[in-house]
Parts: C-alpha cells; structure tokens; sequence
C-alpha cells in the first residue's frame, strides 16, 4: 500500500510540528507550510493526498488559500480539511461552498484527526473508482449498479427512483465496498439518501474497510438529522 502524503497548513509552529509527528506516527508522509502562499508554491511541484488547513492565517487564510486550490485544475478534486478555532455556522457554510471537506475544530483529539483525515482519503478514493467504472462502462454496456452509483453522487432523483425500482439489489456493493447509499451520505446528498432509503437500502451495511455502518458514516459526516431517521 503506497503511503500517503498530507499537507499541513498552520501558523502556529508548535501545532505544525505535533500534527507532523502525529500523523508520522501514523504512516503518513508530511509536507509541511507556514502560510497559503508558502502551500501554493509547494502545490506547484508536488501534490498530496489530503490537505488539513488553518483557516486564520497571516498573508493569505485559508478561506482564500482554498479559492485558489480549487481554481487549479490540478488540485481543484484535493481532499480538503480546515483545522480552526471558528464554529460559527456562517463560516462553516461559507466554506463549503468554497469546497472545503471537513471541519476539525480546535482543540480536537488524535483519534477525531484521523478519523476525519481516512473518511476523506476513503471518499477521495471511491469516487475514483466510480470515475473509472463510469469511463470503462461506456454507454449500453454500463451497468444498473454503476448507474446506480452514479446518480446517487449526483443526486439524480428521478433516475435513482426509476434504477432502483428496476434493480433487484440496490445494496450491491462496488470493488470498494461502497453500496449507493454510501454515496449518497458521503456526497451529503441527503435526498438522495432518504429516497434509497424508503426503497430499501440497508443503514447498517458496513464498510469492509472503515468498519462504519451507514449511519454512522453519517453521524461522522455531521448528517444527524439523516443519522436519526436511520436509527428510527
């Protein structure tokens, strides 16, 4: 298994080097940067797996700093993670729609780190694969389950109703171990969660590699509400 390298963005040195040994404990190779602009430069000649994040910074935040990763073509599909001392919703929101993955709010413990930092590497890597699925089923010979799949990530409810009253198994899982609705909840499409689920998707499949069942996917996902339903 390849190692895999994160980018960690901080200003604040003594953090910077606790996350570095944290996470080289952990098998994880570290670049490491003060500033966006530091990143960026970096970003140029080498590019991670996953980038955690600051977002108050000096020079450049990393507000700014995201804009500019997901404006690059070359980085623009980055798992992104903010690592901040900010819990407002409004910035939190505002985030999100620059592209941001995940929020980690300082201070967080080592197992909440890692957990969200494999949940974006684990979400990264399936949806690869479904790329490479979607790009080798070409057209006709495109299965159910890959389109399936497929619609759930682009939350398509009219073809997710119609593929999964026309398919017999709409748990059939990919190479990966991902089921539709894994997808669903991963891509934060809760409609698209709640349709599989009244068509009978199963919330306690779990993942043969993360171990988490759907609806703890969910509740990690910061879907509580969708969590909630699953577990009523």
């Amino acid at each position: 298994m390849m190692t895999k390298t994160v980018m960690l963005v901080e200003d604040e040195a003594s953090l910077l080097e606790n996350l570095e040994e944290m996470l080289e404990l952990e098998g994880f190779e570290i670049l490491k940067t003060m500033n966006g602009g530091e990143a960026l430069a970096q970003l140029k000649h080498r590019l991670p797996d996953l980038i955690v994040c600051d977002i108050m910074m000096p020079m450049m935040d990393g507000f700014e700093f995201l804009k500019r990763v997901r404006a690059d073509a070359r980085t623009a599909s980055l798992p992104f993670i903010f690592l901040t001392a900010k819990t407002a919703d409004e910035d939190q929101r505002f985030g999100r729609e620059l592209g941001a993955d995940d929020y980690l709010t300082k201070p967080f413990t080592r197992e909440g780190l890692l957990k969200a930092i494999n949940l974006r590497l684990g979400k990264h890597h399936s949806l690869s694969h479904l790329e490479q699925e979607r790009r080798i089923q070409g057209g006709s010979r495109r299965s159910q389950a890959v389109l399936l799949r497929i619609a759930a990530v682009e939350g398509d409810l009219d073809d997710l109703k119609s593929l999964a009253e026309e398919m017999g198994d709409i748990d059939l899982l990919d190479g990966q171990g991902n089921s539709a609705l894994m997808f669903a909840v991963m891509m934060r499409n809760e409609e698209a969660a709640r349709l599989l689920l009244k068509a009978g998707a199963n919330p306690n499949l779990e993942h043969p590699k993360t171990h988490l069942s759907v609806k703890a996917m969910a509740r990690s996902l910061g879907l509580m509400r969708l969590a909630r339903e699953m577990e009523g």
